[in-house]
């Protein structure tokens, strides 16, 4: 093959160690950008690759043990680190302990067949096989569940270690079926085929992360959007509508009132004495009180209405299509609701509110929505001066 004579193996093992160096420089300074734990791994794992094979290219000029032993279990090693921080990436876990297992066998067996029974061969075999073992592990695993959830970068990931598998039989197989491979730098189109495709998998992986990274930010992006926006309508502690939102609504449901001809009605809801539920129970008490309100509010209302914080210890809600002899009705429910709460932090206290109702028609002059919310906030305080825990309707 033409490509294959124009490159050596040496060329190539050079090649793949000034690659995964310089992908290793690009974690370091990318990780503190992202801030990604599995970029993190991956710097590691692309480190160690770069040491291995700049170990091995130096056979000729470094001690057998450094080149063969401590070369191939570096390089070994990084590719199990970069499995690991493949396993971070789609969000599983895998224990650390199978990887130094398995780092250790190889270990051990390349001591056995470096120094007691030199076989070069089987060094290769040894290679491959101990790299198959967590691939199939990783494929059988999850690789149906990826390609299922039709994810292009992780699925295309998954090709890739599929290929290493292929590529790794061949070696397997050369060397034990044909007994091809029996020495290091020969240039035989199955050592160039490794190396090329080692170098294929490297530059694309690689790539396929950085898309990921890439993808993940983006996705963050538009749920911080998300965030931001229901920031924009809901209320931070009871996740009602916030002020600005239930003033749209209100201005919304009245122009529809005035164009179909039909009532709404208004609540302005205040819970009574809550100073003294703050400076006797405490704040964080206290905004306990509201959420639990909160949550009655919105369970008991109906779909078509419209609850909303207006502020402090004051809610509103608008009632589509109803008098407010009817809205009385639905208000009083919720009344009965929070007056039978049992505070599990205060058994003694009886939580009330007082409520103003007020309707409006066809006919209602009104100059603007904050009018309305004042005509309602003076029903209200009818029911504080006469005694409390009641219901106004004007």
């Amino acid at each position: 093959m033409f490509i294959f004579d124009l490159l050596d193996d040496v060329t190539l093992m050079i090649i793949q160690t000034l690659f995964e160096v310089i992908i290793a420089s690009i974690f370091i300074f990318t990780f503190p950008i992202y801030k990604k734990k599995y970029l993190n791994v991956f710097k590691y794992g692309y480190l160690l690759r770069g040491l291995g094979f700049l170990l091995i290219g130096l056979r000729s000029v470094t001690p057998l043990w450094l080149t063969v032993i401590v070369g191939n279990t570096v390089l070994q090693a990084g590719f199990y680190v970069n499995l690991y921080a493949f396993y971070m990436m789609i969000g599983q876990k895998i224990k650390k302990r199978y990887y130094v297992g398995l780092n250790v066998v190889h270990f051990m067996l390349f001591l056995f067949y470096t120094f007691v029974d030199p076989n070069v061969g089987a060094r290769i075999v040894i290679y491959s096989i101990i790299q198959i073992i967590p691939i199939i592990h990783l494929l059988y695993a999850y690789g149906k569940r990826i390609l299922r959830e039709k994810d292009i970068i992780k699925g295309t990931i998954i090709g890739l270690y599929f290929g290493m598998i292929l590529t790794n039989a061949i070696r397997v197989h050369q060397v034990l079926i044909t007994g091809q491979i029996n020495q290091l730098f020969r240039n035989e189109w199955v050592s160039k085929l490794a190396l090329l495709y080692t170098l294929m998998f490297s530059f694309l992986r690689v790539y396929m992360i950085f898309l990921y990274v890439a993808k993940e930010y983006q996705e963050e992006l538009i749920e911080v959007n998300y965030q931001l926006e229901v920031l924009s309508y809901k209320d931070n502690l009871t996740g009602l509508n916030n002020n600005r939102a239930i003033m749209g609504m209100i201005f919304d449901e009245v122009e529809r009132s005035r164009r179909y001809g039909h009532k709404t009605s208004i609540a302005l809801i205040d819970i009574d004495d809550f100073k003294h539920v703050n400076d006797t129970y405490g704040h964080v008490f206290g905004d306990e009180v509201l959420k639990k309100l909160a949550d009655i509010f919105m369970e008991t209302a109906r779909s078509s209405d419209a609850v909303g914080r207006y502020g402090g210890e004051e809610f509103i809600i608008v009632m589509a299509e109803t008098s407010n002899s009817d809205g009385k009705t639905l208000i009083t429910r919720i009344k009965d609701q929070v007056n039978a709460v049992v505070w599990d932090k205060a058994p003694d206290l009886r939580v009330s509110f007082s409520a103003g109702i007020y309707e409006v028609g066809e006919r209602t002059d009104i100059s603007s929505i904050r009018q309305l919310v004042d005509e309602a906030d003076k029903i209200m305080y009818e029911a504080k001066r006469n005694g409390k825990d009641r219901i106004e309707i004007g």
